[in-house]
């Protein structure tokens, strides 16, 4: 999958509707290290427009390699990455790797998605994790384990059913504190979610090995 994610193909990102933000991580490669910027659809940009992009770029990767991806995986490595050029280029190696006789498709997805989200968290997700208490993790999971906003209200009563002992009328301190992390976002409504479904299942997956 050589060209995902690499300089030329975020400035072509930028030019068909990414908009660069001033956050930027830094990743490390052997002796070399590069700047991988963390990208956002500008307001304009349709999400039909904005899965086909990230479709396309997954078949101009593909072409002449002898390798194809079913339309089940392409679909799913969107909703899994939104486009973000550094976890793209993260599951569609590890998927790439993992094909049969030049086809990838749901056979080859769990592991394959396994291991991406293993590499994404040794790169950056569990600094980022690192970043919450251990009640702020409580209410992280919370989120994760609905996969849809929630409200105070609706966090606090999935916290309590869960856990008995947890002081809940802290759960609105903890959900700004999370939001100030960098963690969790506002959502229009008002409500709390994890923006990013790949840190999303990250967080599911630690819950699972404790």
């Amino acid at each position: 999958m050589a060209g995902l994610g690499t300089p030329y193909k975020i400035k072509e990102l930028v030019k068909i509707g990414y908009l660069l933000s001033i956050s930027r991580y830094r990743w490390r490669i052997g002796a070399n290290s590069f700047v991988i910027p963390i990208v956002q659809p500008v307001n304009w940009l349709p999400i039909c427009s904005w899965q086909k992009v990230t479709i396309n770029i997954i078949d101009d990767s593909l072409r002449e390699t002898g390798v194809t991806f079913s339309q089940g995986i392409r679909e799913k490595i969107y909703t899994y990455t939104l486009g973000h050029p550094y976890e793209l280029q993260v599951l569609c190696s590890n998927l790439y790797e993992s094909q049969l006789q030049g086809r990838v498709d749901e056979t080859e997805w769990d592991q394959a998605f396994k291991n991406a989200l293993w590499e994404l968290g040794r790169d950056y997700f569990e600094v980022l994790y690192r970043k919450a208490s251990s009640r702020e993790e409580t209410v992280l999971l919370a989120l994760a384990e609905a996969k849809t906003d929630l409200s105070i209200s609706e966090t606090t009563e999935r916290v309590g059913a869960e856990n008995s002992s947890f002081p809940l009328r802290n759960v609105k301190h903890f959900l700004y504190r999370l939001s100030n992390k960098g963690l969790i976002k506002r959502t229009d409504r008002k409500s709390f979610e994890i923006p990013d479904p790949m840190l999303r299942e990250y967080i599911l997956q630690k819950s699972l090995i404790r």
